[in-house]
């Protein structure tokens, strides 16, 4: 029995701290996740399963950890003589082993206590983290003696260790109960969506200018863009600042990029266009979709992938779908007027039926096309372009030059080593040809385009930056070949287009992450922009309401960036003071969806591609 009345600790005492500890942090997780998947509560069969899956899968992880401290537990008090200190530092320890679980459960982002520290954690150097993990450790133990220290002041005076430890436990628990539910949590969109019937719109006689919307998935304007335009080695990007309006543009907190690109074409927070992270999950016995976890739980990271080798068991992971998305996207909005085109925007398969075209895009280097086999190569072809039978171009594979692979990797490399695939695929990215030639033939006045994505140098590369060497110019080299394809496509749109070119968020490069949100870049040229002005405030949801503004539509007030306004410090005053914006409560037809889990035919291959970037084990 843990903390007898007797003066020993036995190692089944410090076992079963371990999984009486785990077991109440899985039951706090399993309400934390209800309050991050509100939808859940609707089903009491989801609500029961999801709790016990959590409460069996901590207590099983709690059994393991417990035979490790409790091997411990003898070589802790070894070389203690004094009878008093060694069962001091026991009960120390059984305390501490009880309380790291929790300790965990309380660190977690979502609930708010240290927003950063797992996070930074996990994305420092081995030297830093080894650090951070002294320092929880010393906390642990010291908190430990403490309680110890509590506990035997209340022994002596006559107070039951049993009863002390069970009121320790229950206050724990109540500590769980109270905090977790009280963590933000989603409205349902249902709820958000004002009430009313679709707007009618009837188009001007004269359609508004061209419009294309480019995302660069990663792009850092602090650390990597204005320096290097300071060097002179980014000269599209430097006449980009010249000619019209730039800054950095604030972005969501976690920064998942399908999340914040789905922000930036429907202009509405997470909790209403219904895309919360890469993949949606499934729990045995919980029928309905999971979308998010508790960031740094460890689910969606190291356990589904064993759970999912385990026979028999159905399919735990799948990349979300442009179905799963429960609000209308720009090129939808904007086709109810005028021709628009979607073109490989990150999480836009199945390709959707638009007013003009629309190219399919998946996830990294997915941009470019999955190689898929029998099959599932052809469903997913069937899904990929709209309308059927668009015909695009091959990917422009050749070999990589000796002066090319020099410049990317600081040293010759042969042609076929996998760690050139990254520069590979830049090379072979067919925006700059193929989306002005989608533009004109569909007479487009707004387009929706991925450009090529920086993020996966960030994520591959960041280590070897700045240190000579190796792999340490491999990201200058990816704005390099970004900023050269920029330049082939502003030759082929001409300078009757509007351009806007966003990033999703930038890159911590001292962490080795972008969990934290940190600003991506916002840069515009063209008619209603100014030229070389620097605007600051601008956010992910000014851009939807900024592009109905461009071309003349109404704007809806249950947009964000629509009530507050933040999206008129990028446009010029003449432009703002030509015409006041039309307003419209909603262009939304529908309400909600179905949380039922749906999974496209390359789902595998998506998943390989997180896992190449590091989003997923």
């Amino acid at each position: 029995m843990i903390l007898r009345s007797d003066s020993s600790v036995r190692p089944v005492d410090v076992w079963l701290a371990a999984v009486a500890g785990c077991a109440l942090a899985g039951l706090g997780i399993a309400r934390l996740t209800l309050s991050l998947n509100t939808h859940l509560s609707s089903s009491r069969a989801d609500l029961f399963w999801l709790h016990l899956d959590f409460l069996l899968v901590y207590t099983a992880a709690g059994a393991v950890l417990g035979g490790f401290a409790a091997a411990g537990t003898t070589l802790l008090v070894r070389g203690v003589s004094a009878e008093g200190l060694r069962r001091r530092l026991a009960v120390g320890w059984v305390v501490s082993v009880f309380l790291a679980p929790l300790a965990y459960l309380l660190l977690l982002p979502d609930l708010g206590w240290a927003p950063t520290y797992l996070s930074n954690f996990l994305g420092a150097a081995p030297a830093r983290r080894a650090g951070m993990l002294a320092v929880f450790v010393v906390l642990l133990l010291a908190a430990g003696q403490l309680g110890a220290a509590v506990l035997d002041l209340l022994r002596r005076r006559g107070a039951s260790p049993r009863i002390l430890f069970g009121a320790l436990s229950l206050g724990i628990a109540v500590l769980v109960c109270w905090q977790v539910p009280g963590s933000p949590g989603p409205v349902s969109a249902e709820t958000l969506l004002p009430e009313g019937p679709a707007v009618e719109l009837s188009a001007p006689a004269e359609p508004p200018l061209p419009l294309v919307l480019l995302c660069v998935d990663g792009a850092d304007l602090d650390d990597v863009v204005e320096p290097m335009v300071e060097a002179g080695e980014l000269p599209h990007f430097a006449r980009m600042m010249r000619e019209g309006t730039w800054g950095p543009l604030a972005t969501l907190n976690p920064t998942l990029s399908p999340v914040v690109w789905t922000t930036l074409a429907t202009g509405k927070a997470p909790e209403e266009h219904g895309i919360h992270h890469f993949l949606h999950f499934r729990l045995p016995g919980v029928r309905q979709a999971i979308y998010e976890f508790p960031l740094h739980t460890g689910w969606n990271f190291e356990l589904f992938p064993w759970l999912e080798k385990i026979p028999g068991m159905p399919v735990l992971r799948a990349p979300y779908t442009s179905d799963m998305r429960r609000v209308e996207a720009l090129w939808q909005i904007v086709g109810r007027l005028y021709p628009v085109g979607s073109y490989r925007w990150l999480l836009s398969w199945p390709a959707e039926e638009v007013h003009g075209f629309s190219v399919a895009g998946g996830i990294g280097w997915a941009q470019l096309g999955l190689e898929l086999d029998g099959e599932l190569r052809e469903e997913s072809k069937r899904h990929s372009v709209y309308p059927p039978g668009l015909r695009l171009m091959p990917p422009k594979r050749r070999e990589l030059t000796d002066a090319e692979i020099e410049a990317f990797a600081g040293e010759k490399l042969n042609p076929g080593d996998p760690r050139l695939k990254p520069l590979q695929s830049s090379l072979a990215d067919p925006t700059s040809r193929e989306l002005p030639l989608l533009i004109r033939q569909y007479d487009t006045r707004f387009t929706a385009a991925s450009f090529y994505p920086v993020d996966a140098y960030h994520h591959l590369f960041h280590a070897y930056r700045g240190r000579g060497g190796l792999f340490s110019g491999a990201i200058a080299e990816a704005y390099r070949q970004t900023d050269a394809r920029l330049g082939e496509l502003l030759a082929a749109l001409g300078d009757d287009t509007r351009v806007i070119l966003v990033s999703d968020h930038g890159f911590d490069f001292e962490n080795g992450h972008h969990t934290h949100g940190p600003a991506g870049l916002f840069f515009a040229r063209g008619p209603g922009f100014e030229a070389g002005h620097r605007v600051e405030g601008l956010s992910v949801y000014d851009v939807a309401p900024m592009v109905l503004r461009l071309l003349g539509m109404p704007l809806p007030d249950d947009m964000p960036g629509s009530r507050s306004e933040g999206y008129r410090k990028a446009l010029s005053r003449d432009f703002l003071a030509a015409s006041e914006p039309l307003h419209v409560a909603t262009y939304e037809t529908a309400r909600g969806g179905s949380h039922e889990s749906v999974e496209s035919p390359n789902s595998e291959e998506i998943k390989d591609v997180l896992k190449s970037l590091g989003y997923i084990q």
